[in-house]
């Protein structure tokens, strides 16, 4: 583990805005899987034993307060990176994105769940 990741994990887990928890086995005390978890409005971080940390979420939803049903702008995505930056002590360029969903609104003439049906059937 690097030592940067290791500052890293260190100040997520004593950021104020975060509390984590942890699996136990009701019955001896042990950790079942020593993965500590937290919430941040609407992601879900993870401190994984390895050092690796995941932070999973839609940044659209956090930035509109738990919905995604509204237009979100570039300018949006900037100001919603920088309020994550600044609650989580951490800086964008330092991450790795696995995971990037992209969506349009568009307007049909049909009704779109006809064709969901028709396509969970193929």
């Amino acid at each position: 583990m690097s030592t940067s990741l290791t500052a890293f994990k260190r100040d997520l887990s004593s950021n104020p805005l975060l509390e984590f928890t942890t699996e136990v086995n009701d019955q001896t005390g042990e950790l079942k899987n020593s993965i500590y978890k937290a919430k941040y409005r609407s992601f879900t971080i993870e401190l994984y034993p390895s050092g690796r940390v995941e932070i999973q979420g839609s940044i659209h939803k956090q930035f509109a307060g738990g919905s995604n049903h509204s237009d979100f702008t570039i300018d949006n995505l900037k100001t919603a990176i920088k309020e994550i930056e600044n609650d989580l002590g951490i800086s964008a360029s330092d991450i790795n994105i696995h995971n990037l969903e992209i969506g349009a609104n568009l307007e049909v003439n049909f009704k779109p769940g006809l064709l969901l049906d028709i396509l969970s059937f193929s």
